[in-house]
């Protein structure tokens, strides 16, 4: 009898996790709670918050909260630190691939094409370095400071916070906030695509595909209980309202990442636990006959009109495009992107930066199916593929370190789960997190990463991490006589880190916001002093720039007198070259500069104004020899500004070569030809532009010119 005790004594002590026993040294408890208290509120509020009045209602307000709960929690970690006289955190052998992925952020930065866009990231999503950096935290802090036993309690909060996401996505679908249209702050009507809380129906897709999968397996994991009943009333409730809410964001990556990670997930339960299955056939058939019901409750919703809900309609759109012959834009972006990782194979062009690569990069395949040219003024965010994205962008070192982190972690669960003799609930734990790293990792196949499912990406990295046994622990004693100078110096350097991560950006974004409402309205005056604000609360963004350079540029063709022109028109100059000086790689940015110089030209005949626009105007053509807008646009300038009709034909020819399709070019040939014949035997010829060129002769630049 005591030999049977001993060993079950023992046993309890192997089983139990190192993390707790590591925690169990703290002699600062209350000070965990609060650290953990921080990631309880990213959980909750990344999801939830947006702020109407800043110019990025969506991202800045989560980088926002990001920073804030960071700083904040580091505050406390620092006066543990001082209060224990030393500083801890614990490691897994997972680490390293963390370690890895640190590296690719690191190298990738310091060697990037533009170092400020990976150090901030491109305005408007910033998944920079020190955006990245703050998403590492929640991993370590979940190795450091949460018992084994409360990780559970994190998903449960995820899937309420997923809840209230869907929910609002559903009231915005009926306008219950009466919130549509606002062409200031949304890209799409919530009636075409849910949205929701996330800015975007592919990201929110993302998101409730990751949360339905939680719900379903923390739900089997219950086992049982004295309110069944009311448990699956909550269940098929909030699977319902889910299910529901991502059908209508139209997300097809979100849709088909769900339903093959159910279908692997599904697999791995009858392979493993056959008579458990059978046993539980009730849940599995209830489950499918929700899914099943809410999505055929959804076809008959649009049965008159099926073409008009937004998984069909974009579909349709895309089959239509293809039987065109058109290459669709996502395929055009990866054949860019490889040649990105061709000429940088070790650690890309840099963090963050592949819209400011794409303009060397731009495809003649690349075109939007539709009327318009909007294909010549827009540059994609991303590759629209999270792998191909890092490839460009971080090299085969982000690549590696990326699959490292998630192979490490998908292996390692299913050998868990395989080797766990327990059977549930454990296994639908095992299952969750698996589940929930693979809805990431298939739709970001379709899509690219942003802040909020990146948070949860690393947060159950974090969660696999902080049930990995052994976890190592790292201490360092720290001498007394160092301990209040460095705590202090650590606490400096938090309040400076406060001023700018979320203080100055929060300020420039609201001023920002406010410049374009004034503009907008017709307060030049307003606007201009709120431009101002907002780059001198971030001078080293150079949209902010540019946007202004806009806004006086535009604003000097509506005044009448020539000494107030040419005073906005030197203004816009400046703020252009500010621009280009931040950031060299757009060639709108160029464009816009010529046509302020040409009017300062236009004005007095100052012929080096002229000189001046020429260049930059050839210099915008420099940055994108693939679009023919930028031909274009200089064709008509070099005839009507300077008579070189000859030059100006040759340019419209090499614009039409490259999209024989573009009607501005054509009719404009078509009227130089008609009032000057001889034309037509004057202009030299053009050599043929191959349609999938993307070799150093031919890489393009293209963004939007304002």
């Amino acid at each position: 009898m005591p030999a049977k005790n001993k060993t079950k004594n023992k046993t309890k002590k192997s089983d139990a996790p190192a993390v707790s026993e590591a925690m169990s040294t703290s002699t600062t408890p209350r000070l965990d709670a609060i650290i953990r208290g921080h990631l309880y509120a990213l959980i909750i509020l990344l999801p939830l918050v947006f702020w109407l009045d800043t110019a990025t209602v969506f991202a800045l307000p989560k980088l926002l909260v990001l920073h804030l709960l960071t700083i904040s929690a580091l505050f406390f970690v620092v006066l543990k630190i001082y209060a224990e006289r030393r500083f801890s955190f614990f490691l897994s052998p997972g680490c390293i691939f963390l370690g890895l992925w640190l590296a690719s952020l690191l190298l990738s930065t310091l060697f990037s094409l533009n170092q400020l866009t990976s150090v901030f990231g491109q305005y408007g999503r910033f998944m920079g370095l020190f955006t990245f950096l703050n998403l590492l935290v929640a991993p370590l802090y979940l190795v450091s400071f949460f018992p084994r036993a409360e990780l559970r309690r994190l998903l449960y909060v995820s899937v309420g916070t997923a809840l209230l996401v869907a929910l609002y996505g559903l009231l915005q679908y009926v306008d219950f906030f009466g919130l549509w249209p606002d062409t200031i702050r949304w890209t799409d009507a919530p009636q075409n695509r849910v949205f929701a809380t996330m800015g975007h129906a592919n990201h929110l897709g993302a998101y409730l595909a990751t949360n339905l999968i939680f719900l379903n397996y923390l739900y089997a994991g219950l086992g049982p209980a004295r309110r069944r009943w009311l448990n699956s009333t909550v269940f098929l409730l909030g699977l319902l309202l889910l299910f529901g809410c991502l059908l209508l964001t139209a997300s097809r990556g979100a849709v088909l990442a769900f339903f093959l990670v159910y279908l692997i997930l599904l697999v791995l339960r009858v392979v493993k636990h056959r008579q458990a299955v059978r046993q539980k056939l009730w849940l599995l058939l209830l489950t499918g006959l929700v899914i099943v019901g809410t999505a055929a409750a959804s076809l008959l919703i649009f049965v008159d009109n099926l073409e008009s809900m937004g998984l069909f309609y974009r579909t349709e759109q895309t089959i239509a495009s293809i039987e065109k012959g058109l290459v669709p834009e996502r395929l055009s972006f990866l054949r860019s992107s490889w040649q990105m990782f061709l000429d940088h194979p070790a650690i890309g062009t840099g963090l963050s930066t592949f819209r400011d690569a794409y303009s060397a990069y731009r495809r003649t395949d690349y075109v939007i199916d539709g009327p318009g040219n909007a294909h010549q003024i827009t540059v994609p965010e991303s590759a629209h593929n999270e792998y191909a994205n890092i490839l460009a962008t971080q090299g085969l070192l982000g690549l590696v370190a990326f699959l490292g982190m998630l192979g490490y972690a998908v292996f390692s669960l299913l050998r868990r789960y395989f080797a766990d003799r327990r059977g549930p609930p454990g296994d639908y734990w095992h299952l969750a997190i698996l589940g929930g790293l693979l809805v990431f990792a298939v739709q970001v196949l379709f899509n690219f990463g942003e802040l909020v499912n990146w948070f949860v990406f690393f947060l159950l990295l974090g969660i696999f991490l902080a049930e990995a046994p052994p976890l190592r622990t790292v201490s360092l004693r720290l001498p007394g006589l160092l301990l209040l100078p460095l705590s202090v110096l650590a606490l400096l350097a938090l309040a400076w880190s406060f001023g700018g991560s979320v203080f100055q950006p929060a300020r420039a974004d609201y001023y920002l916001h406010q410049a374009r409402l004034a503009d907008s309205r017709g307060e030049s005056e307003s606007a201009d002093g709120y431009y101002r604000v907002a780059i001198g609360s971030r001078p080293l963004e150079y949209q902010f720039y540019q946007q202004y350079a806009d806004f006086l540029l535009e604003r000097a063709t509506l005044l009448a007198a020539t000494a107030d022109r040419e005073l906005y028109l030197q203004l816009a100059a400046k703020n252009y070259r500010q621009a280009i000086l931040l950031n060299p790689n757009y060639p709108s940015t160029y464009h816009n500069l010529a046509l302020a110089y040409l009017y300062l030209y236009r004005l007095g005949g100052n012929e080096h104004f002229g000189n001046l626009s020429r260049e930059n105007y050839q210099k915008s053509i420099e940055k994108s020899p693939n679009n023919p807008r930028y031909l274009y646009e200089y064709a008509r300038k070099l005839h009507s500004d300077w008579n070189e009709r000859q030059e100006a034909v040759n340019l419209l020819r090499q614009a039409l070569q490259i999209d024989p399709g573009y009607r501005e070019p054509l009719d404009y040939l078509e009227f130089l030809f008609a009032n000057h014949p001889e034309l037509r035997e004057l202009a030299a010829p053009v050599a043929p532009v191959a349609a999938s060129t993307s070799s150093a002769a031919m890489r393009p630049a293209s963004i939007s010119i304002e």
